[in-house]
């Protein structure tokens, strides 16, 4: 964008400081584009500049039950100390304990909670809790909930967050779902493997034996294919800085999933 100026609507993978219609400040490492949609949702919405130490959300998953292996949370304000801060992630499911991981740096935006590795059962509540000593947090607000991400695969149907002793509803972390795979017979029962991620030029695949995978931008256009046989890459340098799904399909089934460009 370059210069502060009136927009109707920003979005981007990270965030973007929008007041009344005006721009402010940005990311300066995301591709800020001017669109009718949100960062990784469905649905418009802002962001919102927090002190919050406690967000949780909840969110039911459609389809297959599905692993889920790891969470990205993406904290869009780059503040010094940020390396040495503590985040936690509990799953809770149907109101128990599910899983815990304690998250670690990727870079100056995104956290990644390994190692849940818990089944996620589809049509099924869960509830997701992010505690962090951050000074300072960027939370998305959607403008509606609940709301489905561009893949339809996960529905957020609740959020909020605690700020000096008082919770505020309706606003959730960026998170980024990596699922490993679907258990059971039908759709993403496919195994595979996509790294790195985030990725600036080649983006490696594994899967047993032949498959033909798709990337597609968050409108669901297709981007790239490809057909790989066991051990693949697709070169995505020349693809803009963002958020991309993939799908990775053979006779066997279907793997589906996100990574980031940069």
């Amino acid at each position: 964008i370059g210069s502060d100026t009136t927009l109707p609507m920003v979005t981007g993978y990270y965030w973007a400081k929008v007041s009344h219609g005006v721009c402010s400040i940005w990311s300066d490492t995301v591709y800020v584009k001017i669109t009718g949609k949100t960062s990784n949702t469905d649905y418009n919405g802002e962001g919102l500049n927090t002190q919050a130490t406690k967000s949780t959300f909840s969110f039911v998953l459609s389809g297959q039950d599905q692993i889920l292996e790891d969470l990205e949370i993406i904290f869009p304000d780059s503040t010094a100390g940020k390396t040495a801060s503590t985040i936690s992630v509990v799953l809770i499911e149907q109101g128990q304990f599910g899983a815990m991981a304690n998250a670690t740096y990727v870079d100056q935006y995104v956290w990644r909670a390994s190692g849940l590795d818990h089944v996620i059962k589809a049509g099924v509540p869960y509830k997701i809790e992010i505690t962090t000593d951050l000074l300072q947090t960027v939370l998305f607000k959607p403008d509606l909930i609940p709301f489905s991400e561009p893949d339809g695969l996960v529905s957020i149907t609740a959020g909020e967050y605690k700020e000096n002793g008082t919770t505020v509803s309706g606003v959730l972390p960026y998170v980024n779902f990596l699922f490993n795979a679907s258990i059971g017979i039908g759709e993403n029962q496919l195994k595979t493997r996509v790294y790195p991620n985030p990725v600036k030029e080649i983006i490696k695949i594994e899967v047993d034996g032949h498959a033909s995978i798709e990337l597609s931008d968050l409108s669901g256009r297709i981007v790239l294919s490809s057909e790989i046989y066991n051990i693949g890459q697709l070169d995505v340098s020349d693809l803009p800085n963002g958020l991309y799904l993939y799908r990775i399909y053979n006779s066997k089934g279907t793997s589906k999933g996100k990574f980031v460009k940069e």
